[in-house]
């Protein structure tokens, strides 16, 4: 039959934009997407060199993706560019971007639905995504400045989680993609490792990445998580199929294509059949070692030198001539000669453009300014390098290569002094165009004045201090003040090692003596970026020659702070403890170093008094504190709970005790609803009065109304209900702490809620099969986070072999087929689940055989 255009032969050499070689590996992306989007989410990888296709194949999903009226959001890793969480927010405003074009209708329908979904996360969220902005102007902003560093990447993370929930869940399919994961900073790998966690229907996940040892972990931990999650729990079903089939990564891997795909791909570029090319493409793909990507280019290249010409019936072309040609002998050279080929004026543009797009694009207003051009004429020079196949348009007005390839080789040709002298230009354009919103733009001027100024964060100190010091005193300053902005802005967005990297070169701008308030905010970010990067002994070191200082009381509370929380987190608790009151001594409270049982009991007697009726009804009219120590010393006791309650149940009424005195002393502080609660569970353990005891958590939970840390007091609400209220009817308020915890980023109060519920549910007579759902449930939640408190969980796991029988008679030991993990118990632990496990199996005689003895315990 007759085809329309079957012999036509294009004016110019057009590239093909056509997949050549990739079918398996597009049916297999395209069977991934469809499963993860009707199922659990499949992290899919698709690794290759440049130029393999990588990202055609991820342009061919998306259009998928768009005829289902569905939702792409695509953000890329840039090389060269340490800025926190880049590709992560550049897919996340690509999202927001989508909702702009909308009807008004519509639109107001997203912003209704965001504003649900995100709650309070919303002002945190709109730092981090400033187009965020145009859709909730109103949303309130931030309040949570006192959180360490973990709590506030923890808050990034479950507010980004609900922003992605809100736009998978709405029947429409959400792909999120990240180009060039061998670029990415450890932050943004750590927000994809959560992402491939989540259990959301309507989402899907690709990465595309170039073969590295990064890329290699990266994939080695998300296939190490996959297997965890796989793994079945005591007792279940090995009849069942693995999870590891549904939760694996799909890694799909573009090799070189073959003489006969690049014969295809040729043969589609030049409108011939793959036999008439077949003597070409065996040259070319030597040439290109089968890199499509490299084969339109070199095609291209021979139209240039007239190796290859259009004839009247066709391209055509002589072997002979091309067996003698100088031919570039690999990729790079064939690029550098195409830059080489352009005229000196927009060679310079194109080199200028390379060291300009750091975050992938740059601007015609940031080039005229670098190279002293009128920019109008410079916007005819960008046409131009479209025109010749370099450069490609991008949404907002910019440009950036149309390969990273080109980028790297146009980078390549300029020469040391001239790429430094570049980037300081760009540094001061960018520092005095955004003065105003100086924040959003701090890692592209301090990353442009780094490479300036040859500055390397990582070296040595005695070198990286040498390089600093060669400097003028204004520059230094200039180089402290914005390394600093970075270091603490990379730290509030959950990238450690980043901020590590910018701190560490304002503390090598600043003075050896200098004791100054910057040098504090400098040392105590420092401190927090190493304890977050494993380095707990340097970070610990730091801080004791910080605290070695004079403070103020606020310095004084922000360090303790810090190291009371690096100590918990290394396992010190005691030290923890120690380091607290140490602190709140120095500002002139007398607090007993070592508090034992003669203060416990003294501290009792006072919890009595405080919390009487007439008490608690003085403390919402209490003044907020104003006292700069006493604030700063309730802050420290605030932060010194946990701590003392794990370490001395002495040292935890003593503390609370007195924490209390100061409120109602010297006034209101925002932890006054949970001390007080803490107080009414300390009534009800020490003198029985549970009634009361639940009356002051109901108060405290009133006066909390508007707190942040309301989630505290509605948790010493559920311990102190259970002594009142079904177990079953605690479960939903106690799961809602859940979220009300991570929304504060405090994982340890939201696992110690997901364990209540869990007990609850256990213990209220929840359906054995229910209750191992609620298990798989809290199992993915842990893996998500990063946290377990497994012996709580062990015993649910435990009872779940129940359902798979039989039930023991009166003379068996229930834990005996799982002698490994009841050796943990203790042995009242032991009796009450045996005992739990009869009850069950209706042996009441039995039951009360076990724990009659125990009952002392």
């Amino acid at each position: 039959p007759f085809v329309l255009g079957r012999f036509d032969i294009p004016a110019t050499l057009q590239p093909t934009h056509q997949l050549h070689g990739r079918d398996s590996e597009r049916a297999r992306l395209d069977a991934t997407l469809r499963r993860s989007l009707s199922g659990p989410l499949v992290p899919m990888l698709v690794i290759g060199e440049a130029g393999m296709g990588k990202s055609a194949l991820l342009d061919e999903l998306s259009l998928r993706i768009a005829a289902e009226r569905g939702l792409f959001a695509r953000g890329s890793c840039s090389e060269g560019s340490d800025e926190p969480l880049l590709a992560l927010r550049e897919a996340l405003d690509a999202l927001l971007d989508q909702l702009l074009l909308e009807s008004p209708e519509a639109l107001e329908t997203w912003r209704e639905r965001l504003a649900s979904k995100l709650g309070p996360m919303a002002g945190l969220l709109r730092g981090l995504l400033p187009r965020l902005t145009r859709l909730l102007p109103a949303a309130a902003t931030d309040d949570h400045d006192s959180l360490n560093a973990t709590e506030a990447r923890n808050r990034i993370w479950q507010g980004c989680q609900r922003l992605l929930s809100a736009f998978a869940g709405v029947g429409r399919p959400l792909l999120l993609a990240f180009d060039d994961l061998q670029w990415a900073d450890p932050a943004t790998l750590e927000f994809v490792t959560r992402i491939s966690t989540l259990d959301q229907s309507g989402l899907a996940l690709i990465c595309t990445a170039r073969p590295s040892a990064k890329v290699d972990e990266f994939l080695a931990g998300l296939t190490a998580r996959s297997a965890a999650r796989a793994a079945p729990f005591p007792g279940s079903s090995t009849e069942a199929p693995a999870e590891q089939d549904l939760h694996a990564p799909v890694i799909v891997e573009l090799r070189a294509l073959n003489k006969q795909q690049i014969a295809e791909l040729i043969a589609d570029v030049l409108s011939l059949s793959p036999a008439a090319v077949s003597e070409l493409a065996e040259v070319i793909a030597r040439k290109t070692d089968g890199n499509p990507f490299f084969t339109n280019l070199f095609l291209l290249h021979l139209c240039e030198q007239g190796l290859l010409r259009r004839e009247s019936t066709g391209w055509a072309w002589d072997m002979a001539a091309l067996a003698t040609a100088s031919l570039p002998r690999d990729a790079l050279e064939l690029m550098t000669r195409k830059l080489e080929r352009l005229e000196p004026e927009p060679r310079r543009v194109a080199q200028a453009t390379a060291i300009a797009s750091l975050g992938g694009s740059t601007d015609a207003v940031a080039l005229a300014q670098l190279l002293g051009e009128d920019r109008d004429a410079l916007e005819a020079q960008f046409l131009d390098l479209v025109d010749e196949g370099l450069l490609a348009t991008v949404p907002g007005g910019g440009y950036s290569f149309s390969h990273e390839r080109l980028r790297e080789a146009a980078c390549a040709m300029v020469d040391e002094a001239q790429r430094r002298s570049w980037h300081l230009a760009l540094a001061a354009h960018l520092h005095r165009h955004h003065d105003a919103d100086l924040e959003t733009h701090i890692f592209d001027i301090v990353e442009h004045l780094q490479l300036g100024l040859a500055l390397d964060g990582a070296g040595d100190d005695t070198s990286l201090r040498k390089r600093v010091w060669e400097l003028s005193s204004d520059e230094r300053e200039r180089l402290l003040d914005l390394e600093l902005r970075a270091g603490r802005r990379a730290l509030a967005s959950g990238a450690p090692t980043a901020a590590q990297l910018h701190l560490r070169i304002a503390a090598a701008a600043d003075q050896d003596d200098n004791q100054d308030e910057r040098n504090f905010e400098i040392e105590l970010a420092l401190a927090e970026a190493e304890a977050l990067t494993a380095d707990t002994g340097a970070a610990d070191l730091r801080l004791e020659r910080l605290l070695a200082r004079e403070l103020s009381p606020d310095a004084l509370a922000r360090a303790t702070r810090v190291r009371c929380w690096v100590l918990a987190f290394t396992g010190r608790l005691t030290d923890s403890m120690a380091q607290g009151i140490e602190s709140v001594r120095r500002l002139g409270v007398a607090v007993p170093r070592e508090p034992g049982r003669l203060d416990a009991l003294r501290s009792l007697l006072e919890i009595r008094r405080f919390v009487r009726r007439s008490t608690l009804a003085q403390l919402s009219a209490l003044e907020p504190m104003t006292d700069p120590r006493i604030r700063a010393a309730t802050d420290i006791l605030a932060r010194t709970g946990n701590a003392s309650y794990v370490v001395s149940p002495e040292a935890f009424v003593t503390l609370a005790a007195h924490h209390a005195k100061l409120i109602l002393a010297h006034g209101r502080s925002p932890s006054t609803p949970v001390i007080f609660a803490q107080l009414g569970l300390i009534l009800a353990n020490a003198f029985g009065r549970r009634s009361e005891a639940i009356a002051v958590t109901e108060a405290c939970l009133a006066l909390a109304a508007e707190s942040r840390l309301r989630y505290r007091v509605q948790q010493n609400r559920s311990y102190v209900r259970l002594w009142s209220d079904p177990y079953f009817s605690l479960i939903e308020p106690t799961s809602k702490n859940i979220d009300e915890a991570l929304s504060s980023g405090d994982v340890t109060a939201a696992e110690t809620a997901w364990v209540m519920t869990l007990g609850m549910a256990c213990y209220g007579g929840m359906h054995l099969r229910q209750l191992q759902a609620r298990c798989h449930a809290h199992r993915r939640w842990q893996d998500q986070w990063s946290t377990g408190l497994d012996g709580h969980d062990d015993m649910l796991r435990m009872c779940a072999l129940l359902s798979v029988g039989p039930l023991p008679d009166d003379d068996d030991d229930p834990l005996a087929g799982v002698q490994s993990l009841a050796s943990n118990f203790s042995a009242l632990e032991h009796a009450m689940l045996a005992g739990f496990i009869f009850a069950i199996a209706g042996r009441w005689r039995r039951v009360h055989e076990l724990l009659e003895p125990r009952m002392a315990d």
